[in-house]
């Protein structure tokens, strides 16, 4: 076990059933994050010896207060398993995504579902079994659900069924006591005002996927002008749309491009994902995608403070899950495919596809009965932070969670290991600008400013979340 000063690496702390990471994250500033005590400082100098050495209980005659203050907050651990919602059959599942059909309208370059395609559409048999399983005051205490109707293919191409589908639910949500939220995912190319004044009814999320530079949507999806009178549609209808982008090596560096477009041309829409594609086909190397994801981790962090100057929010899924504990990169879902199978996550929904059969665990039949296969569901979800050696003393562990199964599936080692080395650059750049900017909101003042004129110091303890 290395100290900050034996050598200047990152290093952990066991603290029972918990670590404290010390993550050197530029020139002499170290991170120093509990997640099991949702605590974080940044240190630096003789201020990070003796932190670490509080901490192993090496020494603490001759700390400063505000040292044993900090000591004390990322020592006050509360167990993972305490704060992880356990599930461990259908049951107990809160999320539920619906595939309506196979077909698509669009042939997108980077499509997670394009070896799935086929002419399988959704019967309201199967659809009406799978809510009225999901929505059962019988089945679960909590009595807050999410519904997401979704590709696959492309969703509004069956809407009769999706306008049948969130009445239903709705109803029986009324029924059996329970709060939904429906989210509905599109590509944008089918909406009119009488859709668009449905959903805003049924108070339905409209989330379209849309890489909103015209050049790139033109050569990745597609159908732009047609995107564009859909955000106008759902805004005109009182929605405040959210917009996700796939970025790739066409737009990775335009970020701040697409931003400034969606400023301007549509500020209503107040939220966007810029998610990185997972396509092994993209990238030749292992070291094509580290170079992808340099260039991504730099124009982040970027669009994100363009964004909350614009008083707006850009995620990922990684960054997203900051300040959460999970035990898996992706909670489990009852996911429902058009041909009626049961599988853990929408990105698997045909028996084309290769990850299929590892990823189904169920079935509805014809008469809206639902089956589970147990032993696999349980497999499955038992693939997760546990699983992997590599995950054991990971300071990003609790937010990567054993990583999403898509890239999982689809990447081969040397490309995960970029992954990984990857997701930990995010979270060591977010937290660190967390310290930031909430001691700037606190203090008035930058902190690593603070930090560059003395030689020893330390940040008050933040929480993650």
């Amino acid at each position: 076990m290395k100290t900050a000063a034996q050598d200047i690496k990152d290093f952990f702390i066991p603290l029972g059933q918990g670590d404290v990471y010390f993550v050197h994250t530029q020139q002499d500033v170290w991170l120093v994050l509990s997640p099991l005590a949702n605590a974080m400082l940044l240190a630096k100098g003789d201020a990070v010896q003796q932190l670490d050495s509080l901490l192993r209980n090496d020494n603490n005659r001759y700390v400063s207060p505000q040292l044993a203050t900090a000591a004390k907050a990322l020592s006050r651990i509360t167990p993972a398993g305490d704060r992880i919602a356990r599930i461990s059959a259908p049951k107990d599942l809160q999320k539920l995504s619906i595939l309506p059909t196979q077909a698509c309208n669009l042939s997108c370059s980077y499509c997670y579902a394009a070896g799935g395609r086929s002419a399988e559409r959704l019967g309201w048999e199967k659809l009406s079994g799978a809510l009225d399983y999901f929505i059962d005051a019988g089945r679960l205490k909590s009595r807050y659900l999410t519904i997401s109707f979704i590709g696959g293919g492309e969703p509004m191409l069956e809407w009769e069924l999706v306008k049948k589908g969130i009445e239903y639910a709705g109803k029986r949500a009324g029924e059996q006591g329970f709060r939904v939220d429906i989210t509905l995912i599109t590509n944008g190319t089918v909406m009119n005002d009488e859709m668009a004044g449905f959903l805003k009814m049924h108070r339905v999320l409209p989330n379209i996927s849309f890489d909103i530079l015209e050049d790139v949507q033109q050569k990745q999806r597609g159908h732009y002008e047609k995107v564009m009178a859909t955000l106008d549609c759902l805004i005109r209808s009182g929605h405040e749309p959210s917009v996700n982008a796939t970025i790739t090596p066409e737009n990775v560096e335009r970020m701040d491009q697409m931003a400034d477009r969606m400023f301007r041309r549509f500020p209503a829409v107040k939220s966007m994902i810029f998610e990185p594609v997972v396509d092994p086909e993209i990238f030749a190397t292992a070291q094509d995608l580290r170079g992808f994801y340099a260039k991504f981790t730099r124009e982040i962090f970027r669009v994100r403070q363009m964004a909350r100057e614009k008083g707006c929010i850009i995620e990922c899924r990684i960054l997203n899950n900051i300040g959460e504990i999970l035990d898996r990169g992706c909670p489990p879902k009852l996911t429902l495919t058009p041909r009626g199978d049961l599988t853990i996550c929408y990105c698997v929904s045909s028996p084309l596809e290769k990850s299929f059969q590892k990823r189904v665990y169920g079935w509805a039949d014809d008469q809206g009965n639902l089956s589970f296969d147990m032993e696999k569901f349980s497999e499955i979800c038992s693939e997760n932070v546990y699983s992997f050696n590599k995950c054991e003393h990971c300071f990003a562990k609790w937010y990567c969670a054993g990583g999403c199964m898509c890239p999982n599936d689809l990447y081969d080692e040397a490309r995960l290991e970029v992954l990984c080395d990857f997701t930990r650059e995010l979270v060591a750049q977010e937290l660190t600008g967390r310290v930031q900017r909430r001691h700037f909101r606190d203090k008035g003042e930058d902190i690593l400013q603070i930090f560059s004129s003395e030689e020893d110091e330390i940040s008050p303890v933040y929480p993650v979340g």
